[in-house]
Formats: C-alpha cells, sequence, structure tokens
C-alpha cells in the first residue's frame, strides 16, 4: 500500500484599498492692466506665483492670498509606488460672462512625480491672460491619471481663476505749478542772487534786493493719476539757463529739492511735488528790464 501524502499551504490574499482627497489649483484674482497682452501667470508647486511676457503685465496686479497650489493627497499605499501624469493643457471656461470666453492652463507642474508612501502630490501650471480679456470667473478640469502598479485610476483635478478688470497704465504728467520768480533787484555791479527751494532769496549784495515784484521758487508736479506705481527710469531737467531781456543775457543756475536722482517712483494716485531753486549771476552792466527764460523737466517712465 502507497500512502499520498501532500501538504494544502494557504497563502493570505492581502489588499490595499488606496485613498485619495482632492485638493483645486486655485491661480487666483488677477487684475488686468490695460494694454497688456499674452501675460503669462505661473503658480509654481512651491506656493510661489510669476508672472512674464510684456513689460505691460507689471501693471496688472495679483492678489497674493487668493491663489493655491492644487493636491491629491495620496494614502493608503502599502509599500506601492504611484506615480502621476495629467493632460499637457485644459480650457478653462467662464461662469459669469455674457459671451463664450475661455483661457488656457498649460505646461501643469507635478512635485514629486512618483510616492512610495502616504504624502502629497502638488501641482501648479500656467495660463495666458491675453489682451482685453473678459473679467470673470473661469474654471476647469485637468484630468490627472495615477499609475499604482498595474492599475490605473483617474482623477479629476478642478482648476480655477477669477478676471478682474479695471487697472489702468501709469501715467505720469509733469505740471509747472509754479514759475521761479526773483522780483526786483537793482542793476550795476557784480553780485549774485538766489531764491532757495524753500522760496528764501538772499543775495552777496543785499542792498540789491528791492521790494515789489514776485519772490517765489518754482514748483513742479509730477502727477500719477492712475491705480498704479509708477517707476521712473530717469528724471532730468535743465541746470544752466540763459534769461533774456531781448538784449542783454544774464544767467541762472538751477537746483532741486528733493534731488532728481532720489526720485524713483510715484505712488498711485498721488502728486509728487518738486521744488525748484536757482542763483542769478550779475556781472555788472545789464539793462533795466523784465528778464524771462525757461527750463525743462524730463520724466520717462
Amino acid at each position: 500500500m502507497k500512502r499520498l501524502l501532500f501538504a494544502l499551504l494557504v497563502f493570505p490574499c492581502l489588499a490595499f484599498a488606496q485613498d485619495f482627497t482632492v485638493q483645486r489649483i486655485d491661480m487666483g484674482i488677477i487684475t488686468t492692466g490695460l494694454g497688456w497682452a499674452s501675460c503669462n501667470h505661473t503658480l509654481n508647486t512651491d506656493g510661489t506665483h510669476s508672472t512674464s511676457g510684456s513689460v505691460l503685465c507689471n501693471w496688472g496686479t495679483i492678489d497674493a492670498a487668493s491663489y493655491e497650489i492644487g493636491i491629491i493627497h495620496y494614502s493608503g499605499s502599502g509599500g506601492q509606488t504611484a506615480r502621476v501624469t495629467t493632460d499637457s493643457t485644459t480650457t478653462l471656461t467662464c461662469t459669469n460672462c455674457s459671451s463664450s470666453e475661455t483661457i488656457t492652463f498649460s505646461n501643469p507642474l507635478v512635485s514629486p512625480t512618483s510616492l512610495s508612501q502616504d504624502g502629497d502630490f502638488k501641482f501648479g501650471g500656467t495660463i495666458v491672460v491675453g489682451a482685453g480679456q473678459t473679467a470673470g470667473l473661469y474654471r476647469g478640469i485637468l484630468n490627472v491619471q495615477i499609475q499604482i502598479g498595474d492599475t490605473y485610476q483617474n482623477i479629476s483635478l478642478p482648476i480655477e481663476v477669477t478676471i478682474r478688470g479695471g487697472t489702468s497704465i501709469p501715467t505720469i504728467v509733469p505740471v509747472a505749478d509754479q514759475d521761479l520768480s526773483f522780483g526786483a533787484i537793482s542793476a550795476g555791479g557784480a553780485y549774485s542772487v538766489t531764491v532757495d527751494t524753500d522760496g528764501t532769496r538772499t543775495s552777496t549784495n543785499p542792498s540789491a534786493l528791492l521790494s515789489g515784484g514776485t519772490v517765489q521758487q518754482g514748483i513742479f508736479t509730477l502727477n500719477n493719476t492712475s491705480n498704479n506705481s509708477a517707476n521712473i527710469t530717469s528724471l532730468s531737467m535743465d541746470t544752466n539757463v540763459t534769461l533774456s531781456n531781448g538784449t542783454n543775457n544774464i544767467s541762472l543756475i538751477l537746483t532741486t529739492n528733493p534731488a532728481l536722482s532720489s526720485i524713483k517712483s510715484v505712488p498711485a494716485n498721488t502728486k509728487y511735488h518738486i521744488n525748484v531753486g536757482g542763483t542769478l549771476q550779475m556781472q555788472g552792466g545789464e539793462s533795466a528790464g523784465t528778464y524771462q527764460g525757461n527750463y525743462t523737466l524730463t520724466v520717462n517712465f
């Protein structure tokens, strides 16, 4: 008689249940600037936001408290690695515009691209806000695919951005609010007469200062009527001016307060005043009369 011996080995079947929680991508509240075109707004996976494109893009604003990265939280890994891929682009559609308006979301950013333990996949990307983009709330879905072993799971990651209009291009208008005037002085002799930037008049020959006429500093105003700060790239003014009465000339050297080199910007909706003073160089022999001249202030921004 033969005996048949065998052993039945039973292996437990282990199943790991994956769980995903989703936080939308919010590209923030973007206020557009007039004149801009093709402004790229990128939300990075570290939560920072950047803008590139035309210099005019800098005249828009992004509410720093309004944007947040997208997150898909992966848990229940059981030691299995999860890998992420996404669509390359998706379309955001305005939910409250009177007409059909869209924005393209592209170049999705994912960090990390794989996880072997519980953790967060972080998402960002880029939108292009064009010239004349209609204000409104734009929403869309980024299709995300997560591979775990031989299985795939599709997840919809919501995206939204709020566009607001009305930001104007900063424009600085220099206005000559007040003429520089030395009043009445006596002719004859070599001396100097100074009107300071605060309007005070002095002379190396005090007896030459006569009453009558107007004594005042000049005032230029840089007027920024927009709701954006204007950065000044250069600011200059004539420093040597010739005054004439049609026959004779008098040299004038100009000064300002504050110094033009210290003025770097003009805040939104602000008037910035520049006081102008100067010194007349009398040579002696000038004929009596009214002497006049002009000086120019130039601002680039």
